[in-house]
């Protein structure tokens, strides 16, 4: 999506706008995830409003062109074909469900040939009309009423006061199944429609070629946060000039209280203040949905809740009778009532694909239903109940996995499931039974999962000891078992290796070539396998935990393994050991035996293993994360980014100078030169009067600076020649000299001419040179490119700078002795007209491809 600002803004209004780009982009972040939910993020349930996204499907969202009439007139055709024993009943609304009358019953014709045992014919459910002149009686029924007509319906059935024309069910809902009514939240998202007499919006600085929706980043009316171009998805960009934002959550029941005219001002002026520079018309038409108000769905999709769980909506999808809910009752009992709806799916909830799927799962619970009393299971099927009904069986049996032992959900382990086989009911963790070798999973029905507890009991894990080690090594000799934790704590990652395991010591060496990376391992494992070895720091050298470099953590690399702190490889400087895509509260580290191999003797300290190195680019200086953390830099609050060492942190003033004893031979030249990496410093005042008494340039020693120093903060380090310093400090003070800073902001931040029109008629016999490219394999590498910044030929007060190939050490290129540079354009940053020489060094230093503009 792309976001549009308004079009004419001063230059005051642009910065206060781009300081408030970052708060806009989240807000409009935040609106898209209430989009999808229809719910505002305050609502939202922390633990588990995600919880059905390791089940999305892939793929791109697609919008049908002729609605979802066109899914149900398909589906319709389908069942037409079977004649009189289909019948399709409209307007009828729905009065009363009844799921438990008695009636007669009647054998299925030839019932002793079928295959299978079924029920006898009874019409047990009966469903009225809401003027009571018309009722239908069925055997069974599938209920698939919208979860907000259900939360109003509950209502009606308890006896409790309700709006009119709400459906009763007859006998009253199960109680399980009412609270997880009473606990899922119902969404809401509405869509206002405005027709234009044209498109003004479809011009190529606003929406590319195939796009069809930009954002609202002005900050008028943040609840219409998106816009979508209809016309433009129904018919290209010949298709009707026809706009639609979206509002969801609290702001979308607020809209419905507003009249249509009131509601499309609204977005109108929001569309005026997008497009300021354009004369927006009134719109021709409009429509808006009003779901909340409507009778027959009262909101759109569902979302949880905080206190609601993914558990409910498997409460939600079983079926009922008159005794009660299929998930508590036991025997051949006859389900009459089923259920379906994006409501009734844990793997799909809030999409039209999930409630498809639901009526899919709803027919096959039918056909089971007839088939021999309906509740017989496959062997070794486990019924998978809530938790919150086990925990109203069972008040006084903690909450622990009868394979860990570990209490409650857990991040790694999973949530904690119930499980029901007879009158025998366990809890154990999703991972934990999922990755045992007997347990299977296939449309959501758990195998063998008792079968695995009672396994369990008998057999120890290896690591820890304990019970319940189900996890067994796949070698034929080996006898090891561990639980699902103990085996990811030895370095094995089931959803990267697979469900057969392993253990360490008959790994092969195909898994550690698939295992490149760095993966933890407990330091419980660690010291099985290294009983003597103290657990001590491989940076800092600190043993144990501390307060300041964190807890130990073991990490392992093919068969190597180290110990580190956790703080100390979090904060590392040299390589980048936090992934960009971990979860907040989860330690995930990456690179950290890349970190072990880059690390060097600490500054301060003169041990080895440090790995903060300070930002300046001219600084060498490198510390163990103890050294470094002091009173002036916390890195628990200011972190590792920008970290400078304490001299570094000083006013420039007070940092030493430079010397004429250090400077390099290859700056002696006429005018200002610069090298690099980037570039080199021009002559220093005093080295111009140093070279006037006969020092010779020749002599004095090159100084190694790192190759991605910037100039405007490097300064050259003091020598030990006392007799030299003094002799030449001496003769600095006896000419005109300028102080570093005078010559960093003469020679960095002095205006630089770039007006193509104005270099041109200073240099009339020059011409334009578009693009000359110029690249290095990394940024660590020399550019090996020499300027020279002189003044404009013309006498200006602005200064050019000049490529320089007559330079020892110049690296082939493009570029030719005496180009002007006019600009410079990256591949990132695109074109940059620069103004200023530090502008070039920033640049240079963060790319590895640089484009040049030049006048030749």
């Amino acid at each position: 999506m792309q976001w549009v600002m308004p079009f004419q803004i001063t230059k005051q209004e642009s910065s206060r706008n781009y300081r408030m780009w970052s708060n806009r982009y989240s807000c409009g972040t935040q609106k898209n995830l209430e989009y999808a939910l229809g719910a505002n993020v305050s609502d939202l349930s922390m633990k588990f409003w995600d919880s059905d996204e390791r089940h999305a499907f892939e793929g791109d969202h697609v919008l049908l062109k002729e609605g979802y009439t066109a899914v149900t007139n398909h589906l319709m055709k389908a069942l037409e074909k079977n004649g009189e024993k289909f019948k399709c009943v409209l307007d009828f609304p729905v009065d009363k469900i009844e799921y438990s009358r008695k009636s007669m019953c009647q054998p299925y014709l030839n019932n002793t040939v079928r295959r299978f045992r079924t029920i006898e014919l009874s019409d047990v459910c009966c469903v009225s009309s809401r003027n009571q002149d018309e009722k239908y009686k069925f055997d069974f029924t599938v209920c698939t009423l919208p979860l907000g007509v259900l939360k109003e319906s509950i209502s009606k059935s308890e006896g409790k006061k309700s709006s009119e024309n709400k459906v009763e069910f007859v006998p009253t809902l199960p109680h399980p199944k009412i609270d997880a009514i009473e606990n899922v939240g119902f969404g809401l998202l509405n869509k206002v429609y405005l027709q234009f007499p044209h498109a003004f919006w479809r011009i190529p600085s606003i929406l590319e070629k195939d796009q069809t929706l930009f954002g609202n980043a002005t900050g008028l009316n943040p609840h219409h946060y998106m816009f979508f171009d209809i016309g433009k998805s129904l018919g290209g960009n010949d298709g009707p000039p026809i706009l639609m934002t979206l509002i969801s959550g609290q702001e979308a029941a607020e809209s419905e209280q507003l009249t249509d005219e009131e509601l499309t001002r609204d977005v109108v002026a929001t569309v005026r203040k997008i497009f300021s520079n354009i004369s927006v018309p009134n719109p021709v038409a409009s429509k808006a949905t009003r779901w909340g108000a409507d009778p027959f769905s009262r909101g759109c999709y569902t979302f949880l809740p905080p206190g609601a769980s993914d558990q409910d909506f498997q409460i939600l999808q079983s079926p009922i009778n008159g005794n009660g809910d299929s998930l508590l009752l036991e025997g051949n009992e006859i389900m009459r009532l089923f259920w379906a709806g994006e409501h009734t799916t844990a793997l799909h909830p809030s999409m039209a694909h999930g409630a498809m799927l639901s009526g899919i799962r709803a027919a096959k619970e039918v056909f089971a239903a007839i088939r021999a009393g309906g509740s017989q299971e496959e062997v070794g099927t486990d019924k998978l109940i809530p938790l919150s009904i086990f925990r109203k069986i069972n008040p006084h049996i903690p909450l622990n996995c009868g394979l860990c032992h570990l209490v409650g959900t857990r991040v790694r382990e999973g949530s904690l499931f119930a499980f029901q086989r007879g009158s025998r009911q366990v809890l154990v963790h999703n991972n934990c039974a999922e990755n045992c070798p007997e347990v299977e999973v296939k449309n959501g029905k758990w195998k063998n999962v008792i079968k695995a507890v009672n396994r369990g009991k008998q057999v120890h894990c290896t690591l820890c000891s304990k019970p319940g080690g189900t996890v067994g090594c796949t070698y034929s000799t080996c006898f090891r078992s561990y639980h699902f934790s103990c085996c990811e704590d030895t370095g094995w990652r089931f959803q990267r290796d697979g469900k057969v395991y392993s253990c360490d010591l008959h790994r092969s060496p195909s898994f550690y070539q698939k295992a490149s990376g760095c993966d933890q391992i407990s330091i419980r494992f660690f010291k099985s396998v290294h009983p003597s070895v103290p657990l001590t720091c491989s940076l800092c050298g600190i043993l144990g935990d501390n307060p300041r470099c964190g807890k130990i953590v073991a990490f392992q690399q093919n068969r190597r393994q180290l110990l580190l702190h956790q703080n100390c490889i979090k904060h590392t400087t040299i390589v980048e050991t936090v992934p960009e895509d971990s979860v907040e509260g989860i330690n995930e580290f990456q690179n950290v035996f890349h970190a072990i191999a880059r690390s060097r003797i600490c500054s301060l300290c003169g041990r080895n293993g440090a790995t903060i190195e300070c930002f300046d680019p001219s600084c060498r200086k490198i510390f163990h994360l103890p050294c470094a953390d002091t009173p002036e830099w916390r890195f628990e609050k200011r972190g590792n980014r920008k970290f400078k060492c304490e001299d570094h942190r000083r006013k420039k003033t007070d940092i030493p100078t430079a010397t004429l004893a250090n400077a390099s031979s290859s700056v002696v030249n006429t005018g200002t030169q610069f090298q690099h990496s980037l570039f080199q410093h021009g002559i220093p005042p005093f080295l111009k009067s140093a070279t006037q008494v006969g020092t010779p340039a020749s002599a004095l020693p090159r100084v190694n600076r790192p190759s991605n120093a910037r100039v405007d903060s490097y300064r050259l380090p003091l020598d030990t020649s006392a007799s030299m310093n003094q002799e030449l400090m001496q003769e600095s003070a006896s000419s005109d000299e300028v102080s570093d800073e005078e010559d960093e902001e003469g020679i960095l931040t002095s205006p630089l001419l770039i007006d193509e029109s104005i270099l041109k008629e200073q240099y009339p016999n020059r011409t334009i040179q578009e693009v000359i490219r110029v690249e290095r394999q990394s940024k660590g590498e020399s550019w090996g490119m020499f300027f020279s910044v002189q003044p404009c030929a013309g006498g200006k007060e602005k200064s050019v700078l000049i490529v320089r190939t007559d330079k020892p050490n110049c690296r082939p290129s493009s570029l030719k002795n005496g180009d002007i540079v006019v600009c410079v354009h990256t591949d990132k940053d695109g074109l940059c007209h620069f103004t200023k020489l530090e502008e070039i060094l920033d640049l240079m230093k963060m790319t590895t491809d640089l484009t040049f503009k030049v006048l030749r």
